[in-house]
């Protein structure tokens, strides 16, 4: 198969999972990982789903970040990997409560669905951001992860039966 993205064309039409990859392929790829985190406490209550945003964390996955006087890193363009793994530590340590605590819609649980642990390892709602409004706003984007993971099951279910 050729390499993709998932876009909003497919999570409203299904008509295709693969959308040409291009500049925005990375950042949809992150946006549904969040879409997956929000929607899967929505299918399965006892389940807890926190994305995490790491930032940009330097490592050695890229060879410009492997220079030993100019590393972003040392420039502090980037945080360390040492750093940048504290919110996933925060994520994996945290119970469900102290996850939901502090969140706008406190006193709901997980039936608003998955959180978002930020690079500073609070804890947020997914989508809450101003800059989503130009994309159709929260609303618009549970939707489309509501479409998301049943587009995912769809497929999932096409190969379960090839096995």
């Amino acid at each position: 198969q050729n390499p993709g993205c998932v876009d909003e064309d497919f999570l409203t039409s299904r008509k295709s999972l693969r959308s040409p990859t291009g500049e925005a392929a990375y950042i949809e790829a992150k946006v549904a990982n969040v879409m997956h985190a929000l929607e899967m406490p929505r299918r399965h209550s006892r389940s807890t789903a926190v994305a995490i945003d790491l930032g940009w964390v330097g490592t050695a996955i890229q060879p410009f970040m492997q220079g030993s006087f100019l590393k972003p890193t040392r420039l502090r363009w980037m945080r360390r990997a040492d750093i940048g793994v504290l919110p996933i530590l925060h994520a994996i340590f945290s119970s469900d409560s102290a996850l939901i605590e502090g969140l706008r819609t406190v006193g709901t649980g997980w039936k608003n669905g998955g959180v978002v642990m930020n690079v500073f390892g609070h804890v947020e709602e997914a989508f809450t951001y101003p800059w989503w409004t130009e994309v159709g706003g929260r609303e618009h984007l549970i939707v489309l992860s509501r479409n998301l993971w049943d587009g995912t099951s769809e497929i999932l279910g096409r190969y379960q039966s090839d096995t």
